[in-house]
This record gives C-alpha cells, structure tokens and sequence, in this order.
C-alpha cells in the first residue's frame, strides 16, 4: 500500500526594522515549503507520556531526518490544499538509527 505524503510547511517571520529614514517597517511571516512527511493523530501512548508535563500533543509527524527545525517552530501540514495541522513543534526526535524525525505538535 503506497501512502500520498503530506507537505511540511514552516512558518518563518522577519522582525521589525527602522529604515534609513527612520521610520518602523512591519515585520513579515512568509510561509515556505520544507519536505515531504507523514502526519499522524498523537497515540493514547504518546498523550500518555506527556501527561504531566504541560505539553498536549495532537500530531506526530515522521520526515526525513532535518537539523534546521526546533522547538517553538511554528510549522503547517498540507495535504493538497486542505490544511490537516497547524501548531507549534513541542518535541523533536532525531532517530539517527533509521535517519529520520519525528517531531510532535501540540500545545504547551
């Protein structure tokens, strides 16, 4: 069985600036495809683990091994159009044994 993967979104901002002038230019946030990835409803396990802690997870997402994401990140899973998650990185697994991540979305 072949599975369509979803698309990894990361939602970067640029800060406020004061221009040559003098005057304040508004921060940005772009939207910027990352990598293909799996998205998953979080297990009674997983909600399991971080009970406790502060931390809801939602999502487990499964990617391709990435150094460049981080706790806090604000990322989107897409697939197509239809926007299946939207939240902010709580935990991050980097399995070098398999070379890939897991991160998990939630809510502190």
């Amino acid at each position: 069985m072949y599975f369509k993967p979803h698309k990894l979104y990361i939602h970067k901002s640029t800060p406020s600036y004061q221009d040559e002038n003098g005057d304040w230019q508004e921060g940005t946030e772009t939207v910027e495809y990352l990598c293909d990835c799996f998205l998953h409803d979080a297990s009674t396990d997983i909600k399991k683990a971080y009970a406790g802690t502060g931390i809801i997870p939602t999502h487990t997402v499964n990617l391709d091994r990435r150094d460049d994401l981080g706790i806090g990140v604000t990322v989107t899973v897409k697939e197509g159009e239809l926007v299946r998650a939207k939240s902010q990185i709580v935990d991050l697994k980097r399995l070098s044994a398999l070379n890939y991540t897991q991160i998990i979305l939630g809510s502190k």
